[in-house]
């Protein structure tokens, strides 16, 4: 799994941490942004060459789709009490993405992946994933070095590569 899918949702967490905080972010595997359980944010990642990337970030700022138009509750950010302009969101994301990929270059994505396991939406409980049509239940343990879930059944540990998580 790419290391830019883990700076792009970590620097998503910390720019909201800091125009909003208090508020309790969390990330579900490997990029949803959640705020008390409910989706804020989506990330989505193309390769659009072999050399470059297009990063798409929808973050909810003064509203969110209708509970009935959607799998999961999902919130906004004027909703929970914090009026915050695109531009100042914008601006303190770029930083905190500047910071984080300087950070991966330098220190390897371990240390981003400590950062994002910091922000781990059920980290320790029990999930469900949808891989490839197939329902997997087990305890969500982490990530591993590359990025993969890992999901504890009974006594084997799972490494899951692509899937949706449920709670």
């Amino acid at each position: 799994m790419s290391d830019l899918v883990f700076i792009v949702a970590v620097s998503v967490a910390e720019a909201l941490s800091s125009v909003a905080q208090g508020i309790d972010i969390a990330i579900k595997w490997p990029n949803d942004i959640l705020v008390s359980g409910a989706k804020i944010c989506g990330i989505l990642i193309e390769g659009a060459s072999s050399e470059t990337v297009v990063i798409g970030i929808g973050i909810n700022l003064v509203s969110a789709p209708p509970a009935d138009q959607i799998m999961y509750p999902a919130v906004d950010l004027l909703s929970l009490g914090f009026r915050v302009e695109r531009e100042t969101l914008l601006k303190a994301y770029l930083s905190y993405f500047d910071a984080n990929i300087k950070q991966c270059h330098e220190q390897g994505f371990q240390s981003i992946r400590d950062k994002w396991l910091r922000y781990a939406f059920n980290l320790g409980k029990n999930i469900k994933i949808n891989s490839g049509g197939k329902i997997l239940e087990g305890i969500f343990k982490g990530v591993d070095e590359k990025g993969f879930l890992l999901l504890k059944q009974d006594e084997t540990i799972t490494r899951i590569t692509v899937g949706d998580v449920f709670v």
